[in-house]
């Protein structure tokens, strides 16, 4: 930088987007002087940069600062250019423009760090609608920030300083004529477009749905997330229509391509042995199966659940299998057997349709099917979703009282306790029913019930964390599980039923910092694993079951439906199950398109991340979730579940539109639907 004397006024245009040279005139205040042209975006371009390499570091395990270089800075550094270029002759302007610039960009790459740590998927434009929910989860999204993600915003003062900096203070005279900085300009520029447009073609043509991790760490973050684009304009895909006979055939393609892997029936009670039995389904918030037979210090933490898998059918290996639509997703997988869609919320996509569901099945066997949750039935489309199940009734927030104290509107034991009544009066009825009760008190970001309604308060060092939050507020539900379960043996209803208790997906996320993950170590004597953070326990107790039986095999919730109709004796012949019932024995195998890599795999051996394919994914051990090889046999299961997910999605897409749905999804409150595709594809 060279300071010149005041009165040298002299200048000469420079090529595009540099400065003149001599810095301007410093008479017009609103033009920005040499240096603020070069110092403010050279400045931002170098922080958002560093911001970018965060960015692969934390969301995509990347720390190399070389990808970095080769597969964000062109596009970073375009898009600065392009706004300085186009305001740079108006300083007020070209102040505001690059700063706000910055802001977004930061907060998007801040957005995509978090969001992937959450839900282990790179946030791109298809699913920005969801953004929508911050409204709803403004704690838990506050939860999930940490001291390294001050690192984004740090800069913006040092920038607003730069941009306040005196026009006057001084003035920089370029060290090469024009002529050269336009040479210069025109060879960088080209440069990072060819460097952009790589990298934008070979996002594109990633095939999709894909693994958006690997996809992204090959192309770039903006490059996958510019091409996810094509995903929001692309529009509905063709869809044949299903209807019986199509039904019936996918049923036996399914059964053959999974006859490999059936086995000895493992129960010890024939298929229909509990046929009219009422069935009780509970889906418990954020119950993972690490808290099962959990002691700290000598005390149980969930000694209600613990009792419960004594006496049941206990499946420890299940795994959640929820996409896009969190906890509404589980309950639409577990219900139908079918797998989320992999770019939207089942209720959003297909809340339409009429699914051959398990209350619809149950329907046409006299049961009456009801459902309840403490939240509005509206939230995630439920309204929709749940006819499209074929539930008779459901209870929302307008029947189970909320208590303003409460996170999330009524405390559990207000749910079980309406639950109970509705139950009570269908059985002096003498009416079957089938009744899911989806638990809500035990959500992250575990700040409710209230201390005063913990058994469970952890000692040091969990005390004040969020896994000693986490353990203390499951306690809570288990605690009215267990005066649910009293209530159920009164009257009778526990020998007459069926009732199932499930977790519908994770509470406790990756960690983020070292100390975290030693708690959870010390807290589970092994590493927390992909394994630990997908599996939710499963406990199925039949009517008269005292004895309970531990069944370690691999399951998923897309098991649940085919796993229940088993001893209720439904005949699912005609309805395709990408399930299987546990009690038939034989080898699990499973699918995933949310929570870890789309298309990941599950058997006995493995749990399998797939890269761009399979050549490039990674194994870890199903039990231990350590690092593995693969086999030739794990191969062939990835390609089956990579059928069967294919056939999946178009199986429910062909699925016929009820007359009485809500296409248009109403008053129904979900994401942005500016981004969410309300119409339901018309087969």
């Amino acid at each position: 930088m060279t300071l010149v004397a005041r009165n040298d006024t002299t200048t000469r245009p420079g090529p595009l987007g540099a400065p003149a040279e001599g810095g301007g005139d410093l008479s017009a205040p609103s033009a920005p002087t040499g240096a603020h042209r070069v110092l403010l975006p050279a400045l931002m371009a170098i922080a958002l940069i560093a911001k970018a390499a965060l960015t692969r570091s934390l969301a995509l395990g990347d720390p190399g600062l070389g990808r970095t270089l080769l597969l964000e800075a062109p596009l970073l550094l375009l898009l600065v250019w392009a706004v300085h270029a186009l305001t740079r002759t108006r300083r007020p302007l070209h102040t505001a423009a690059l700063l706000a610039l910055d802001t977004v960009v930061s907060v998007s790459l801040l957005a995509t760090a978090v969001y992937a740590t959450y839900f282990g998927q790179l946030l791109t434009f298809d699913m920005l609608g969801l953004a929508g929910q911050a409204t709803e989860v403004t704690d838990s999204i506050g939860e999930l920030l940490r001291p390294v993600h001050a690192l984004y915003v740090i800069d913006l003062p040092v920038l607003l300083v730069v941009a306040l900096l005196p026009a006057s203070l001084m003035r920089w005279r370029p060290p090469v004529t024009p002529h050269v900085q336009t040479r210069a300009v025109v060879v960088m520029l080209a440069a990072l477009v060819l460097g952009s447009a790589a990298a934008l073609v070979g996002a594109w043509n990633v095939p999709q749905p894909a693994n958006s991790i690997a996809a992204a760490g090959r192309h770039g973050i903006a490059a996958y997330q510019l091409a996810s684009l094509r995903l929001v304009v692309a529009g509905e895909p063709d869809v044949v229509a299903v209807d019986e006979a199509a039904s019936r055939e996918l049923a036996a393609t399914i059964a053959r391509l999974r006859a490999g892997r059936t086995g000895p029936r493992i129960a010890d009670f024939q298929p229909g042995t509990y046929e009219g039995a009422n069935l009780i389904v509970v889906q418990v918030e954020a119950l993972q199966t690490l808290l099962i037979d959990l002691e700290v210090d000598g005390v149980e933490v969930t000694p209600e659940l613990n009792k419960i898998a004594a006496e049941s059918w206990y499946f420890p290996r299940t795994h959640a299998q929820l996409a896009r639509g969190n906890t509404s997703d589980a309950e639409f997988v577990m219900n139908s057997g079918l797998y989320p869609p992999p770019n939207q919320a089942a209720s959003v996509r297909w809340g339409a349709k009429e699914v051959p569901a398990l209350p619809r099945v149950l329907g046409e066997h006299g049961y009456y099917s009801l459902t309840l949750h403490q939240n509005e039935a509206r939230f995630w489309n439920r309204t929709n979703l749940y006819p499209a199940l074929g539930f008779d009734r459901w209870y929302d927030r307008s029947e189970v009282p909320p208590d303003p104290w409460w996170q999330w509107g009524a405390p559990d034991s207000v749910l079980f306790d309406v639950a109970h009544s509705a139950m009570s009066d269908l059985r002096a009825e003498e009416r079957p029913f089938y009744a899911q009760i989806i638990t809500m008190t035990s959500h992250f970001p575990f700040h409710h019930p209230p201390e005063e309604y913990r058994p469970f308060k952890p000692g040091e060092p969990f005390a004040g964390t969020p896994v000693g939050a986490y353990m203390s507020s499951v306690s809570y539900t288990d605690r009215v599980i267990g005066e649910f379960v009293d209530a159920l043996k009164r009257d009778g209803l526990w020998d007459e039923s069926i009732v199932v208790f499930y977790g519908d997906h994770f509470g406790l996320l990756r960690p983020s910092t070292a100390e975290e993950a030693a708690l959870l170590e010390e807290l589970l004597g092994h590493p927390y694993t992909d394994v630990d953070y997908l599996r939710v326990p499963l406990m199925v107790h039949l009517p008269g079951q005292t004895d309970g039986r531990v069944v370690d095999t691999t399951l998923g919730q897309v098991d649940i439906f085919a796993t229940l109709a088993d001893p209720l004796g439904l005949d699912l012949t005609h309805v395709p199950q990408f399930g299987r019932s546990a009690f038939a024995g034989g080898d699990g195998l499973i699918g995933m398109r949310g929570l870890i890599p789309f298309g990941s795999m599950l058997n006995e051996r493995v749990l399998f991340q797939p890269g761009l394919g399979f050549e490039d994914g990674t194994a870890f051990d199903v039990r231990t979730g350590e690092p593995t090889a693969t086999v030739a046999a794990d191969r062939a299961d990835y390609d089956l579940m990579t059928e069967l997910l294919r056939l999946a999605s178009e199986y429910t897409d062909g699925l016929p539109v009820r007359a009485d749905a809500d296409r248009a999804l109403g008053d129904a409150i979900i994401p942005n639907r500016e981004t969410v595709s309300t119409e339901t594809p018309d087969p």
